[in-house]
C-alpha cells in the first residue's frame, strides 16, 4: 500500500503547491479539529473533521452566488447577502465545534474569480469577487485563509480530491478490470473541469505517437484491410478508453441516491429520464429518497443542502441539466457505452484541505 505523504505539498502539481501550503495555515484548532469551506458558483460547502480526519459535520447551503453577474462581471448586492447568510451559518457551526474563523480553510472558485469587474462600471452596490473576499470574507467574517483558485488550480485540486478516496487496487476490484487511465469530471454549478491522467496525477500526453502506429502497420507500403484492422485492435490496447471518476455536487448526489460508489452510464440515463418527467412537487419528493425508495437520513440531507437552518425545500430543478452535461462530457471522451462503469468520489476539495498536509 502506498504510504500517505507527510505534507500536502508533496502530493500536488506545482501550480497548486504554494496555494495549499498557504491553506495549510488553516491549521489545527486547539481541539485538533479542522474545517474547510468550498465556496462555489451555486452553493457553499463546509466540512469539519477531528484530529484523525473523521468527518464531524458535512453541510451544504445554496447561494446562487454566480447568478446575474452579467456583462459588467460584478456581483449583485443580493448575491453577497445570500453568500454572507450561508457563511455566517458555517462560521457559527465551526465555532461550536471549536474551530475559529482564522483557522478555517476557504477556497472560492468560478463565480468569484469571474467577477473581475472588467465589463464596466458598477451600480447598485455591485462589487468584484476580490472585494467580496477582502471586505466580507476576510474583513467581516475573519476567514483570513481565504483564497481564490484559478481554473488550473481548481482542476488540480479536484483531481487530487477525487483520487484521494480511491486506490487503484480497490477500483480494479470494484470494476473487474485495471483502470490505468482516468477521466476526472469535476462538475459544479458554474463550471466543470475535465482532466485526463492516471493514479499519479493529471497529464496531457500519452507515450503513443505516429511512430508507434507506424510500427503496428509494418514496413509494407501497400496495406490491406487485415493489416489496418490488426493495427486498430493493437492501438485500442495501447490507448484505452479512460475510466470516468466523478466528483463535485452531482457525484455526491448520485452516490447518496444510489448508495453505491460505482454506477453505470445507464443508471444516469434512467434517472435523468425519470426526474425530467416529474412535476416540481414530485421531483422534490423523489430526490429525498434513495433509488430503492427509502428516505434519506438527516445527515445525507444536510450534506446535499436539503436540510438545516435557512435551507429551503430544494426541487431538483437543475438535476436533469447536470446529468445531460455529464452524459455529453462522457460522449466526447469516448465513454458512450450504456454499460460503462463510473466511479463516484467519496471526497472533495474540502477533504484535501483539512486532511492532507
Amino acid at each position: 500500500m502506498t504510504r500517505r505523504p507527510k505534507t500536502l505539498a508533496t502530493t500536488i502539481a506545482a501550480p497548486l503547491s504554494l496555494l495549499l501550503l498557504l491553506a495549510s495555515g488553516a491549521a489545527h484548532a486547539r481541539s485538533g479539529r479542522r474545517a474547510a469551506i468550498d465556496f462555489g458558483s451555486s452553493s457553499a460547502k463546509l466540512v469539519i473533521v477531528d484530529h484523525k480526519g473523521r468527518v464531524l459535520a458535512d453541510l451544504k447551503h445554496s447561494t446562487n452566488f454566480g447568478r446575474g453577474i452579467g456583462k459588467r462581471r460584478l456581483l449583485p448586492k443580493a448575491n453577497v447577502g445570500r453568500a454572507m447568510t450561508a457563511l455566517r451559518r458555517f462560521v457559527g457551526i465551526a465555532r461550536r465545534y471549536g474551530v475559529q474563523p482564522k483557522d478555517i480553510a476557504f477556497i472560492a472558485t468560478a463565480a468569484t474569480r469571474n467577477a473581475d469587474g472588467n465589463g464596466g462600471g458598477s451600480k447598485g452596490g455591485e462589487i468584484t469577487g476580490r472585494a467580496f473576499i477582502d471586505q466580507h470574507v476576510k474583513g467581516t467574517l475573519g476567514l483570513l485563509g481565504a483564497r481564490v483558485l484559478d481554473g488550473e488550480q481548481e482542476a488540480q485540486l479536484g483531481y487530487r480530491a477525487a483520487i484521494s478516496g480511491w486506490t487503484r487496487e480497490r477500483a480494479a476490484k470494484k470494476l473487474g478490470y485495471d483502470p490505468s487511465r482516468l477521466l476526472i469530471i469535476d462538475q459544479g454549478g458554474g463550471s466543470h473541469q475535465v482532466l485526463h491522467g492516471d493514479w499519479s496525477g493529471p497529464n496531457r500526453s500519452t507515450q503513443v505517437g505516429s511512430l508507434s502506429v507506424d510500427a503496428l502497420l509494418g514496413k509494407s507500403y501497400a496495406l490491406g484491410k487485415t493489416s489496418l484492422k490488426k493495427a486498430d485492435r493493437a492501438l485500442r490496447e495501447l490507448v484505452t478508453t479512460p475510466t470516468a471518476l466523478l466528483t463535485g455536487g452531482l457525484a455526491k448526489f448520485l452516490r447518496v441516491h444510489f448508495q453505491k460508489d460505482v454506477i453505470t452510464r445507464r443508471d444516469v440515463q434512467r434517472l435523468r429520464r425519470r426526474l425530467a418527467g416529474l412535476s416540481k412537487k414530485q421531483r422534490s419528493a423523489a430526490i429525498r429518497r434513495h433509488a430503492d425508495g427509502s428516505a434519506l437520513s438527516k445527515n445525507e440531507l444536510r450534506a446535499l443542502g436539503m436540510y438545516g437552518a435557512g435551507v429551503g425545500k430544494p426541487s431538483g430543478r437543475k438535476l436533469p441539466a447536470k446529468m445531460t452535461l455529464l452524459l455529453r462530457v462522457l460522449d466526447l471522451n469516448g465513454i458512450g457505452d450504456k454499460r460503462a462503469k463510473l466511479l463516484l468520489a467519496p471526497k472533495d476539495a474540502r477533504h484535501v484541505l483539512v486532511t492532507q498536509w
